[in-house]
């Protein structure tokens, strides 16, 4: 992949390369509420990725694989910012200077820790290297923007933390009353900086996505009041997503020198679906990985892989992980789109009738492709449970946590 143009998936109009279009991938959600993706992604060797590993006897800290990957993207992707520096600032305030560190259990077991970040949630490395992306540009342009974001809690804490302060930008968070946990609300509500501004609302992080939708397909109002997202419809977001899936390939993988390269299975928790679009990203991209998507009783992406069967359920239900009490995934329209073969008018005619009946049943020849590339089965729902008293288990270990 050398070169890459931009367009919605559900939108042929592909956007150029340059610096016009760079601004655009930093501010962006796209064509209306889809977010944007790559005009193509084709399989390719993974060969030429293994220089990230490689080029240092040692294994690449996540700054250095973030800007490599953005690099091994293409022009596109990184230029025309200093990728680099800009990455290197956004993980400053982490609590590691490794970032993201993988820790080694029993029976081939490993756990990706991305809790490092200021808030303690994944989200802190996307957000943090978004932000410092869009401040660049802001800078160089002159220019203000309102940030709009809906959260269930970890999106909104995060976002919030990657632009409290910034000159030029304003960010407005919409958090569900009574649906995201007390320690992200509080790390939501108590930040007292000018450009921060935060809302409580009745029902839950779908319900108030609708509106928010609704705002952002309004093109001329977007465009009148310089609004973006720093929800995961941002490409941004993804984007650097897409390293999380490269940096713990090269921990797990036994050996770069076999033929073929071995294939890590990686457990994806899975909300809104951008971290496992990442992942579907980086498969395309010739990672050689098995994504599995851990839902929880919320498991409309659990029936998509394993029926094809996308439609609401009744209501959604809270659990302890309130970040993943979605029933509305929006990056699964990404997903579709990627393994349509980037087809915008399927993707469109699939989208637009989720949108009227709420109910979808994927073609055959789609849904057989999800499935052969994703797993999700009923038990792994357990691992939602599993993931939670990990992360109990590994702070309260006999060791310093930072």
């Amino acid at each position: 992949m050398s070169s890459l143009g931009y367009s919605g998936p559900r939108s042929e109009d592909q956007e150029p390369e340059g610096a016009q279009s760079a601004w655009h991938r930093a501010q962006s959600v796209g064509s209306g509420w889809a977010g944007i993706v790559p005009s193509c992604v084709s399989p390719s060797s993974p060969r030429p990725f293994l220089r990230l590993r490689t080029a240092d006897p040692q294994p690449p800290a996540p700054t250095g694989s973030r800007a490599r990957v953005l690099r091994a993207l293409g022009p596109a992707a990184s230029a025309p910012c200093p990728a680099p520096d800009l990455i290197d600032r956004a993980f400053s305030r982490f609590r590691s200077g490794d970032v993201v560190h993988l820790r080694k259990l029993k029976n081939e077991l490993n756990v990706l820790e991305l809790w490092y970040g200021v808030t303690y949630a994944f989200k802190d490395l996307s957000l943090s290297c978004a932000a410092q992306f869009l401040q660049y540009f802001l800078e160089k342009k002159g220019k203000h923007v309102t940030i709009v974001v809906g959260t269930s809690g970890d999106t909104g804490s995060a976002a919030i933390e990657s632009v409290q302060g910034a000159k030029n930008v304003d960010i407005i968070v919409l958090l569900p009353k009574g649906h995201c946990t007390k320690i992200q609300e509080l790390q939501m509500t108590t930040v007292l900086k000018e450009n921060v501004h935060v809302f409580g609302v009745e029902g839950n992080s779908d319900e108030l996505d609708e509106p928010i939708k609704a705002m952002f397909t309004d093109v001329a109002f977007v465009k009148k009041h310089n609004l973006m997202s720093l929800n995961s419809i941002n490409w941004c977001r993804v984007l650097v997503q897409i390293a999380h899936h490269f940096f713990a390939y090269f921990q797990c993988s036994p050996s770069l020198d076999m033929h073929p390269l071995p294939f890590v299975e990686m457990v994806v928790p899975t909300g809104a679906g951008g971290n496992l679009a990442a992942g579907c990203l980086a498969q395309k991209m010739g990672l050689p990985v098995r994504l599995v998507a851990a839902v929880n009783h919320n498991d409309i992406i659990h029936r998509a892989i394993q029926r094809g069967d996308f439609s609401l359920s009744a209501a959604v239900r809270p659990s302890l992980a309130s970040a993943m009490d979605i029933q509305v995934p929006y990056n699964m329209e990404r997903i579709f789109w990627l393994f349509s073969g980037s087809n915008s008018q399927v993707t469109r005619a699939l989208m637009e009738q989720f949108e009227r009946t709420q109910s979808l049943h994927l073609p055959k020849d789609l849904h057989s492709k999800v499935k052969c590339s994703m797993l999700t089965e009923k038990r792994r729902k357990l691992l939602h449970f599993l993931y939670l008293l990990c992360l109990i288990n590994l702070l309260f270990e006999d060791r310093e946590v930072a």
